[in-house]
């Protein structure tokens, strides 16, 4: 299951998203990415919350989530975040993802969007997203040396 990424999120595993900014009435939180790894972490969020004065009484109920990941790239001694992947995780309850296959000691950024399917099943609307949240991947062990042990001085 895949979303299109690029400038905006244009669809979730092929039905096209038909709002380009997620509802100002939702919100989520991205949590710390735990369990890092040379090549791994996991990711933990919040379910989508709504105002209380909106339309659905305080609840939002997502079909899934799509995790936006962009790779930190250096360019002119900038750091900038360049589209990488995305994939979706189909559920409401399911509020964790493991992102595997990982560059090590390399800056990742996560964005993660509540996903509304329309009734109509053919287009996806965006509830709820967060800011990027900056995960650095561990920088790989490297190995001790053999050295020779040091003997007396030479006579």
């Amino acid at each position: 299951m895949t979303a299109d990424i690029g400038a905006t999120l244009t669809a979730v595993n092929g039905q096209k998203i038909i709002n380009r900014v997620p509802d100002s009435v939702s919100e989520m939180t991205l949590y710390e990415a735990t369990d890092v790894t040379e090549t791994s972490c996991v990711l933990h969020w919040s379910k989508p919350t709504a105002a209380a004065d909106a339309f659905s009484g305080g609840q939002v109920r997502p079909d899934g989530y799509c995790v936006v990941r962009r790779i930190g790239v250096m360019e002119g001694g900038m750091m900038t975040a360049k589209d990488d992947a995305s994939f979706y995780v189909d559920g409401e309850d399911t509020l964790t993802f493991t992102d595997t296959g990982l560059t090590p000691d390399t800056a990742y950024f996560y964005t993660v969007y509540a996903v509304l399917r329309n009734e109509n099943g053919a287009d996806t609307e965006l509830c709820a997203s967060n800011l990027n949240k900056r995960v650095v991947t561990a920088a790989p062990e490297t190995a001790p040396t053999d050295t020779e042990p040091m003997t007396g001085a030479e006579t």
